[in-house]
């Protein structure tokens, strides 16, 4: 699930063949198609020997897209392609995250409280 959703997320679309041991993901496809369809998938796999291809056809493998354009239906766009940042927004952002971690305090959002037993009065716990 995890590899799915970062293939989602990074590119759009994902593919993984369906064998008797599970679900293998692919990072490196090539798709074929007649009349728009899909006919054939060549997967590619890094393999400690090298570079492994072989074809699938499209029952034995599950692709999914996000985001697919009407004119290219088999391909995905990932979220990042959909919403581009305009230059001035993204550096509204990198200010905004530079300011925080330059002012504000190491721990700012942690507030340890001591360990008393659990007592009902955890406020006086905050006393400085």
């Amino acid at each position: 699930m995890a590899l799915l959703a970062r293939s989602l997320a990074l590119r759009g679309e994902s593919v993984f063949l369906i064998t008797d041991t599970g679900l293998l993901p692919y990072a490196d496809w090539d798709l074929s198609t007649r009349g728009g369809i899909p006919s054939a998938y060549r997967l590619s796999v890094s393999e400690a020997s090298g570079l492994v291809s072989q074809t699938a056809l499209p029952a034995e493998v599950l692709h999914f897209r996000i985001g697919s354009d009407p004119p290219r239906p088999c391909a995905g766009q990932s979220p990042l392609q959909q919403a581009p940042l305009r230059a001035s927004l993204l550096n509204e952002v990198e200010s905004a995250l530079r300011d925080v971690y330059r002012d504000a305090p190491i721990g700012s959002q942690i507030v340890p409280l001591p360990d008393n037993g659990g007592g009902a009065d955890w406020a006086g716990a905050f006393r400085g």
